[in-house]
């Protein structure tokens, strides 16, 4: 059997062939993961003995990986803001840059009475969810054409026991503005955020594997 020292050292050195950036920091991360344990946890078991089961699902982690699969979707979660979000190849993974938008929002909703928020483009509902945990007698409505999408926001909504201050609808961006008998149509909102798409195909084919290969070409 294997120490975890000696297992984060082989899956680091199987990334680091792979090309990938962080490989030593990734194998940390994964076997944390697989192993259930914080980081502090790890060093101090550095020398301790690793399970099969824990040592299996290691290796799958570091194989799909070392394929450059984002350690988001093998994970199944990404922190975001103050939360950690459920992920999956349904919904982009949220970026911190995008946290500027909570921000913003968060600021602008401040001493308002009973605020009103729609998100398009919802994805994960990590910006909305974010906003919501901010801001407490605040409603939202997340809206994506992507049912599978809107599945991955709902769960994170009764993850984060949001789910009564949110409603997810799926529709296309266009029809909140052209379509009288949008559910949304016409209704007043005190903030209105997006993150749209906004690479194009040209662009597509020069993003990094990580990104092309794995994230929904719709959402990005």
């Amino acid at each position: 059997m294997s120490s975890y020292a000696k297992s984060i050292q082989n899956g680091s050195r199987q990334l680091r062939d792979a090309g990938v950036e962080d490989p030593v920091g990734d194998a940390r991360i994964l076997m944390m993961w697989a192993s259930g344990q914080t980081r502090s946890d790890l060093m101090l078991n550095e020398n301790n003995e690793v399970s099969k089961t824990v040592l299996r699902r290691f290796s799958r982690a570091i194989k799909r990986r070392h394929n450059h699969e984002p350690i988001a979707y093998i994970t199944g979660e990404k922190a975001f803001w103050s939360l950690n979000f459920i992920v999956n190849q349904h919904v982009l993974i949220p970026r911190p840059e995008t946290e500027a938008i909570v921000e913003q929002a968060v600021r602008v909703l401040q001493g308002r009475q009973n605020p009103r928020i729609l998100d398009i483009g919802t994805g994960s509902g990590a910006i909305l969810l974010s906003i919501l945990a901010e801001t407490k007698i605040a409603h939202g409505i997340g809206l994506d054409i992507s049912s599978s999408a809107l599945n991955v926001a709902r769960a994170n909504a009764k993850t984060h026991g949001l789910t009564e201050r949110s409603d997810f609808i799926q529709s296309n961006y266009l029809d909140v503005f052209n379509d009288v008998e949008h559910a949304v149509f016409g209704q007043k909102f005190d903030v209105v955020v997006a993150n749209p798409p906004y690479i194009d195909d040209d662009a597509m084919g020069k993003l990094p594997r990580n990104v092309a290969g794995y994230e929904p070409h719709l959402a990005l």
